[in-house]
C-alpha cells in the first residue's frame, strides 16, 4: 500500500501556493511542479500571486570576466626556526670573517723573516677554510628550506618586522596545479574580513608531497596580528586567460541532495531549476559559464519554499 508523505512545514508551504481558500485534497491552481529533483531542469508552475505570498525575487545576471583561480591551504608559519637560521649563518659569517683577517695576517708575518711559525700559519689557513665551508653549508640549509628570500641584503630587516608582528610568514599548499598571480598583491581569509597584502611571494623549496600544486611562502601584512598555527583555505588568482560567463548570488542558490540549484524564471509564471556547480566562488557569488548566462533572472528570495514545495509535493513513500 503506497500512501502519502508529507510532513506539516510541505503542509503550509502547499497553502501557501495553493491559496488559502483551496481545500488540501483538491489539485492546487497556482503551483503545479512538473518534474522530480532527479532532473536537472524541473520545472515549476508559479501565478504571481503566489510567489508575491512567499516573498519570491529575482535578479537579472549580467557578463563577467572571472580570472581563473586555485586553492591553496595557507597557515602562519612559526618564524623561530628561521631566526635560528639567519643567527647561525651571521655567526658563521662574522667567524669566516675573522679567520680570514688571521689567516692574511699570519701568512703575511710568516713571508716578513718568518715572524710566524710555518705551523701557525697553517692552522690559522685550515681554520679559515672550516669557517667558509660551514658558512657555505648554513647558506645551503638556508636555501634550501627557506628559499632565496632571506639571503638577500635585507633578510635582518625582515626578521625584525616578523618578530614584531608587522608581518607574517605564511606557507600557501596548492590543492591543484596552477601559477598563482601575485600581481594583485593581497590575499583574503575566507573566515574574517582583513585583507592581507602581499609583501613578497617565492616557491618553497620543499612542496608538500600531498599536495599536487606546489607550495610558496609568503610574507603578508594584516590589518591584526595573525596567531602562530592560524589556518584557511584561500583562493589565488591565477595567471590563465579570464573566461566569460555570470555570478550567481549565493541568496540564490540551494544546497540539496549534495546539489547545488538555482531557479530560473522563465516567464511571470514558469520557472525552472538548474543545477549549478560551486567550486568558482567570489566574494558575491558563484562564477558559472555553464547552465546560466547573461540576462537570466535567478530567484534570490523564496528558492528554498520552492524547492520544498517541489520536492514534496513529489515524494512518495512505501
Amino acid at each position: 500500500m503506497r500512501c502519502r508523505w508529507i510532513d506539516v512545514g510541505l503542509v503550509f508551504i502547499g497553502l501557501c501556493l495553493s491559496g488559502c481558500g483551496h481545500s488540501s485534497h483538491a489539485p492546487s491552481a497556482e503551483a503545479n511542479p512538473s518534474s522530480s529533483t532527479a532532473d536537472d531542469d524541473a520545472s515549476l508552475d508559479l501565478s504571481p500571486q503566489a510567489a508575491a505570498r512567499i516573498g519570491v525575487e529575482t535578479r537579472e545576471l549580467s557578463s563577467v570576466q572571472y580570472q581563473p583561480r586555485v586553492r591553496a591551504m595557507a597557515v602562519v608559519i612559526d618564524p623561530q626556526p628561521l631566526f635560528q637560521a639567519l643567527a647561525d649563518l651571521a655567526s658563521s659569517a662574522a667567524a669566516a670573517h675573522a679567520s680570514t683577517a688571521n689567516a692574511e695576517r699570519l701568512a703575511a708575518l710568516f713571508k716578513d723573516e718568518g715572524n710566524a711559525s710555518a705551523q701557525e700559519r697553517e692552522a690559522a689557513e685550515a681554520q679559515h677554510q672550516q669557517d667558509i665551508a660551514r658558512q657555505t653549508a648554513l647558506r645551503r640549509q638556508l636555501r634550501s628550506q627557506w628559499g632565496d628570500r632571506f639571503l638577500d641584503a635585507d633578510a635582518d630587516r625582515v626578521a625584525e618586522r616578523l618578530a614584531q608582528g608587522r608581518v607574517a610568514l605564511m606557507r600557501l599548499d596548492l590543492l591543484q596545479p596552477g601559477d598563482p598571480d601575485w600581481s594583485n598583491g593581497t590575499l583574503q581569509f575566507e573566515q574574517g574580513d582583513d585583507v592581507l597584502r602581499v609583501q613578497s611571494a617565492w616557491r618553497a623549496p620543499i612542496a608538500n608531497p600531498v599536495r599536487p600544486g606546489g607550495s610558496w611562502y609568503a610574507l603578508v601584512e594584516s590589518p591584526s596580528r595573525l596567531p602562530i598555527g592560524a589556518r584557511t583555505s584561500i583562493d589565488l588568482p591565477t595567471n590563465a586567460p579570464s573566461l566569460a560567463g555570470v555570478v550567481v548570488p549565493r541568496s540564490a542558490v540551494i544546497h540539496a541532495e549534495e546539489t547545488s540549484w538555482v531557479f530560473v524564471a522563465l516567464d511571470n509564471r514558469r520557472y525552472e531549476r538548474r543545477r549549478i556547480g560551486t567550486e568558482r566562488p567570489l566574494p558575491e557569488g558563484y562564477f558559472t559559464d555553464q547552465a546560466l548566462s547573461a540576462g537570466d533572472r535567478v530567484v534570490i528570495q523564496g528558492a528554498g519554499l520552492m524547492l520544498a514545495e517541489q520536492i514534496g509535493t513529489d515524494q512518495d513513500e512505501d
